[in-house]
């Protein structure tokens, strides 16, 4: 007999179902044991000095996003290292972080970066 559950357990890397039970686990662990800024969606302009580049993303982990930056760990990004944070906006849903993300990535956006955000920020 075939036992039926929400995961293939004999398939290495089978995921659950949509309606899984413990896929509500993931929640749970995330937002108990890791409540900081889960719900809460960050878009950041990120700055190298050495090479005077700008970089606009968005996550819900500032910090570690960072960090992976700084590491090489994203393949447009290791070759300006060291990035710092210079201005960051908060949103409650990743598809509005998303809509600004790209509205500030536009021509007149990375304009407005350029002349307002960057002199403010870095002092020039």
């Amino acid at each position: 007999m075939v036992e039926h559950s929400a995961v293939n357990r004999r398939v290495v890397g089978s995921s659950p179902t949509r309606g899984a039970k413990y896929s509500l686990s993931g929640c749970f662990i995330r937002t108990f044991l890791f409540p900081h800024n889960y719900y809460v969606f960050h878009l950041r302009f990120i700055y190298s000095h050495k090479s005077d580049r700008i970089y606009i993303g968005q996550t819900n982990n500032i910090s570690l996003r960072l960090a992976e930056h700084n590491q090489g760990k994203s393949k447009s990004t290791k070759h300006y290292r060291p990035w710092i944070v210079i201005y960051k906006e908060e949103f409650n849903s990743r598809s509005d972080a998303m809509k600004r993300e790209k509205e500030l990535k536009s021509h007149q956006g990375r304009e407005f970066i350029r002349k307002e955000i960057i002199p403010k920020y870095l002092n020039r």
